[in-house]
């Protein structure tokens, strides 16, 4: 996911090669993705650009799983 439609473009192309990828566009504040989805959630490069930090962070608690796994890299 990604809030830049250019930046969701130049990973489709970088990921050409891999099967089961889905890329979507939104904000990290609103994800639109159901409660307890994700086993894992990767952030690298992104987070100390959210706008909402605190926001964006609960987002990531309601979209993964119990026991889930978060990446963060600043």
């Amino acid at each position: 996911m990604d809030m830049n439609q250019e930046m969701l473009n130049a990973a489709k192309i970088r990921a050409e090669s891999f099967e089961n990828l889905t890329f979507a566009l939104s904000s990290a504040e609103q994800l639109d993705c159901q409660d307890s989805y994700f086993d894992h959630v990767v952030c690298q490069q992104g987070f100390q650009f959210f706008s909402d930090r605190e926001a964006s962070s609960r987002e990531i608690y309601r979209i993964l799983k119990a026991g889930g796994l978060v990446l963060l890299s600043v």
